[in-house]
């Protein structure tokens, strides 16, 4: 794991989220998948920065697991900390 993705994981973990997902976003924190961020992105409000996040999270846990898929999951694991920067609280 990279400084980025590691610096997402840490920026989504600080998030606290409001009913609906609450469940599913401490599972995506924990698992770190892509599965499980999926799960995090669906149960979210539609539309919402935290969806946002946690879709950028599923593609940068994705492309962590390829060989050469770096470079794209720092690039999307940056788009993650952008989104939930824009949670309002």
């Amino acid at each position: 794991m990279t400084d980025k993705q590691a610096e997402m994981w840490a920026a989504l973990e600080a998030h606290e989220p409001k009913r609906g997902y609450a469940k599913a976003w401490p599972t995506m924190c924990r698992e770190r998948t892509y599965y499980a961020a999926r799960v995090a992105y669906w149960a979210a409000p539609e539309e919402s920065a935290a969806a946002e996040a946690a879709r950028w999270a599923s593609w940068a846990a994705d492309a962590a697991e390829e060989p050469e898929g770096a470079a794209a999951a720092d690039d999307y694991a940056q788009r993650a900390i952008d989104a939930i920067k824009e949670v309002k609280p």
